[in-house]
């Protein structure tokens, strides 16, 4: 028994190793609970017999981890797992019992009961693509669920008091687990792309996404909602997202206990390999980069009245990738409600916040902003690289025909309220700091327009030429030598991009018709 009183303060009582191999604890027995006053367990052990129906606190900081093979509970209780939610809005939740929220009760951070009302816990519905806000099954494993902390109100009703609380939910833990997934082409209301399925941490420890063994048709990233800052946060194929001011912290591919989580399927014969708390959860959380970051790009977009509105969207330069969705280095754009919005998009007009893009032949990157109810936006690049000054980037307002230099400081643009801007706006990215665009040229190149089309000089052999139009579609590509007129049907701003062996330019060009 270990009891902690008067002035020494809580304990974290550490009992046993991640490992668990045979000189760990191979067995660990409660008879009586012991008095941690306001501290928290960290235990792995392989049998875990509970007498008593031990509780594994929580506090406003804090929380329990326990990583076993194999569970025993006596006739007289269940045990009991805490976590705590603050006075935050909508919280991704979820049980690590048997019988998932079957048993639950709370209380405020002053140990005084709080009324929890689990009924206004809402679900999605992975084989229709939809919310589930009414008959939802609280009593499953594995679920994942959205509940609403506060005074406020949203569509679901208030899932707990005004107050901060710790939620209690009784039930025998799980030691193994094996998701069940499903498919839907349709996209619920404020998603991105079909497939989504919102899944549970099913342990009462961190569970270790990148320990998965098998994923098969489910793209191996995951998606956390944080309430604090109403942005959700990314886990994408072993790379931690890019750190910076406006990126938000990494999230690891650790999974809290009592954590909900989205992946998202692309067949209906998606599947996860089963889990199981002693291979795929840890009782130490140690964050790891897996591999190499590569080189990432942070577009942020800030509204000037009120600085805590903003969205960010990010390019990794990864060679052989492109503008369209890779599961495997990509993240898709879930996006933040009645926020700024802001990304990248890929051929099925589906949004990604995380685009891997081969800069070195990928230039030219259009995105989509959604305005809020305040006019003046900031567009800030934030640069995490690996050589200073290695690129040059620029945006352009393509309906202005404005261009400005990002990597020279911030551009201020004033637009139209609650307005969703497709393709008005794109970046060019160059991997030279002397590379520019029409009035900065690379390469000696001049283009005039005639009744033909883009008439083209320059004293190189063996030039290719891409002419895209402003949403990145590609209307025209060839090769020539000296000078070539380039057929051009329609009206409108085109981007023209040469390449030969002494170099890259890029040009815009308004056709009128």
């Amino acid at each position: 028994m270990f009891t902690s009183s008067g002035s020494f303060g809580p304990i974290t009582l550490v009992i046993g190793e991640d490992a668990m191999g045979s000189t760990g604890v191979t067995t660990l027995e409660f008879d009586k609970e012991p008095s941690l006053n306001g501290g928290i367990y960290r235990i792995a052990a392989g049998t875990i017999i509970d007498d008593v129906g031990i509780t594994f606190p929580a506090t406003s900081s804090n929380y329990s981890r326990l990583k076993f093979t194999t569970w025993s509970s006596s006739s007289t209780g269940t045990p009991t797992f805490e976590t705590y939610v603050g006075n935050d809005g909508d919280r991704m939740i979820s049980s690590p019992t048997t019988n998932g929220f079957t048993n639950i009760s709370a209380v405020n951070t002053s140990g005084s009961s709080v009324t929890v009302t689990k009924s206004n816990l809402y679900a999605y519905d992975a084989s229709s693509g939809a919310w589930q806000t009414s008959g939802v099954s609280l009593t499953t494993a594995g679920e994942g669920y959205f509940g609403f902390v506060g005074s406020g109100t949203n569509t679901t009703g208030t899932f707990l008091a005004s107050s901060p609380a710790i939620i209690s939910v009784d039930g025998t833990p799980n030691s193994s687990f094996t998701y069940s997934l499903d498919y839907s082409t349709s996209v619920a209301t404020g998603g991105s792309g079909n497939g989504w399925n919102l899944l549970a941490n099913p342990f009462p420890a961190p569970m270790n996404w990148t320990t998965v063994s098998t994923l098969t048709d489910v793209n191996n990233a995951i998606y956390i909602w944080d309430p604090v800052n109403e942005l959700y946060k990314y886990y994408v194929s072993g790379v931690t997202a890019p750190s910076g001011t406006y990126a938000g912290s990494a999230i690891s591919g650790q999974i809290a206990p009592m954590q909900s989580f989205w992946v998202q399927a692309t067949s209906s014969s998606a599947a996860i390999s089963q889990v199981t708390s002693a291979s795929n959860t840890s009782m130490k959380i140690s964050p790891s980069v897996y591999k190499t970051l590569p080189d990432n790009l942070i577009i942020t977009v800030v509204d000037q009245n009120d600085t805590t509105n903003y969205d960010s969207f990010w390019l990794k330069n990864v060679a052989s990738t492109s503008l369209d969705f890779e599961g495997a280095e990509d993240a898709w754009k879930y996006k933040n409600p009645n926020k700024l919005n802001v990304y990248t998009k890929d051929s099925l007009n589906e949004g990604i916040a995380i685009n891997s893009i081969d800069l070195g032949t990928q230039q030219y990157i259009p995105f989509t902003l959604e305005t809020t109810d305040n006019p003046s936006y900031s567009f800030i690049l934030e640069e995490v690289i690996q050589t200073p000054n290695a690129y040059q980037v620029y945006l352009f307002d393509i309906a202005e025909n404005d261009t400005y230099d990002l990597s020279a400081g911030t551009a201020s643009l004033f637009l139209d309220t609650n307005t969703v801007y497709d393709n008005r706006f794109a970046l060019f990215v160059t991997s030279t700091s002397t590379v520019g665009i029409a009035d900065v040229p690379a390469l000696d190149w001049k283009t005039s327009v005639n009744e033909s089309g883009i008439h083209v000089t320059a004293p190189y052999e063996g030039i290719t030429y891409t002419l895209m139009d402003v949403s990145g579609k590609r209307l025209a590509t060839g090769n020539f030598n000296y000078d070539i007129t380039i057929p051009v049907r329609t009206s409108g701003v085109k981007i023209l991009t040469i390449r030969c062996a002494e170099g890259i330019a890029t040009t815009k060009i308004n056709i009128i018709k």
